[in-house]
């Protein structure tokens, strides 16, 4: 009798304990549910190479990415600035804007891609007699917050 009181309760103890022994890693949270990670992007930043002229609708920089996670084009937000002046929003897809680059057509920008910014067909930032010192910051927005991912000059001439 004592025997299968022990068996007995033996075997409870077994069916209490079962699945507890599953692996540590099974136990962590799946990789959809954790907060994202950091992601570190990286610009190149050059002149163009298409003269200034003291007209409209000139290409100052190109901007190459070189890292980092692909960007949707509507998180994107590029400001310049030209010779130490006052920050100028540049527009996707819009020549009527004071600067503008062209988004491709797979809504994303990625790593080994790059935009040339350019005036706007109604701006003449820079004029073409003398060199332009182009400060470009790149920022993505996320929930309605702005977060700077490369800030870099380059000196148009």
């Amino acid at each position: 009798m004592k025997s299968r009181k022990l068996t007995g309760l033996l075997f409870a103890i077994i069916l209490s304990l079962a699945g507890c022994t599953g692996d540590v890693e099974a136990d962590e949270p799946a990789e959809e549910n954790e907060p994202p990670g950091l992601s570190i992007y990286n610009f190149d930043i050059s002149d163009s190479s298409d003269d200034l002229t003291n007209s409209t609708g000139d290409n100052l920089v190109d901007i190459l990415m070189t890292q980092g996670e692909n960007l949707n084009w509507s998180s994107v937000e590029i400001r310049i600035s030209i010779n130490d002046g006052a920050p100028v929003n540049c527009v996707a897809d819009d020549s009527s804007a004071p600067c503008t680059y062209a988004s491709d057509s797979d809504m994303t920008w990625g790593v080994g891609e790059s935009i040339t910014i350019s005036e706007g067909s109604n701006e003449d930032l820079c004029d073409g007699s003398t060199g332009c010192n182009v400060e470009v910051t790149i920022m993505k927005t996320e929930n309605g917050t702005s977060h700077v991912l490369a800030q870099k000059e380059s000196g148009s001439s």
